[in-house]
């Protein structure tokens, strides 16, 4: 079974494009299951509309009895899934395209290798109007992800829901994770696949992904680097004890205690705009951290330090 779960919330501008892209898609999908997280405009209507025009009997809506966030909407239509080890899961926002072949050249890599049990591709950029910013790639290489490639810049590492998919024996791990304060659904399943040793990445575009004002993925990374640290470091810390849970030796706890000292460190540099201390640290942000990283930290503080 192929299940894509798609959560939408005042998306009528770009609903119905998106639903376009899941008919047209060369891989019939088994289930579309779409969560309309009470929507105030017509997303709902247009979905209803969209599904009963196309006489679409895998596709079903379900309007919430009230507005969830889009974080436990999602987190909530993951659990309605059952974990079974046959079926494969793919995440959807409600204002992306996706690329035709999408379901089927995931599935090929998967189906084909058992061992991978979550991959994500790549994508394009696009704007409000469909024009391209930035091309994705066309290249067929799949590799497999270490653990420390997802950790430094824990939930800003590319893993994105809407190019994932995932078999749904991971399910299995849910339970271990609070749906209040869960930092978000793709996120948890990066982590489960680098606990499992079976987390992959497609360099092929398989998206159009909509840049535009109203994006969550915006409205999340919109702070000054301070804010951004803090929150950083607050998901460390949800996501550590959540593995503590699962297996207080593995070696995600381990990089996820590594990351949370970085983190900590990061946090009182930037409070304090220390530029002798920033490169007193320069090895732990090698170690965890990326050199941009770095530079970006260093020009924060000194730009800090101008306008006091």
């Amino acid at each position: 079974m192929v299940y894509v779960l798609l959560c939408s919330y005042n998306g009528e501008k770009y609903i119905s494009e998106q639903l376009l892209s899941l008919k047209n898609q060369n891989r019939k999908i088994d289930a579309v299951r779409i969560y309309d997280d009470c929507s105030t405009d017509k997303t709902a209507a247009i979905i209803q509309d969209f599904i009963s025009k196309n006489n679409l009997d895998n596709w079903t809506l379900k309007i919430n009895e009230f507005n969830k966030g889009w974080r436990i909407n999602f987190f909530d239509a993951v659990c309605d899934c059952s974990p079974d080890s046959e079926s494969f899961i793919f995440f959807c926002d409600q204002d992306d395209v996706w690329k035709p072949d999408k379901v089927k050249y995931m599935l090929e890599i998967m189906e084909k290798n058992p061992r991978i049990l979550r991959l994500n591709g790549s994508y394009s950029l696009i704007d409000s109007n469909n024009k391209v910013i930035k091309r994705g790639s066309n290249s067929e290489k799949v590799y497999k992800e270490n653990i420390e490639n997802n950790l430094p810049g824990i939930h800003w590492n590319g893993n994105i829901g809407c190019t994932m998919c995932i078999r749904s024996s991971l399910l299995n791990y849910i339970r271990f994770f609070d749906r209040n304060n869960c930092f978000s659904h793709d996120l948890c399943f990066v982590l489960i696949s680098a606990y499992l040793d079976a987390g992959f990445r497609l360099k092929k575009s398989v998206i159009d992904y909509r840049q535009h004002q109203n994006n969550e993925s915006k409205k999340i990374a919109g702070g000054n680097r301070l804010n951004d640290a803090c929150n950083e470091l607050e998901v460390i810390q949800y996501y550590l004890k959540a593995f503590e849970k699962i297996d207080e030796q593995s070696e995600v706890v381990n990089w996820l205690n590594i990351s949370k000292k970085f983190n900590s460190i990061r946090v009182s540099l930037l409070e304090n705009l220390s530029v002798k201390k920033l490169f007193k640290q320069y090895k732990l942000y090698k170690q965890v951290g990326k050199r941009k990283t770095f530079l970006a930290d260093f020009n924060y503080i000194i730009q800090r330090r101008k306008s006091q």
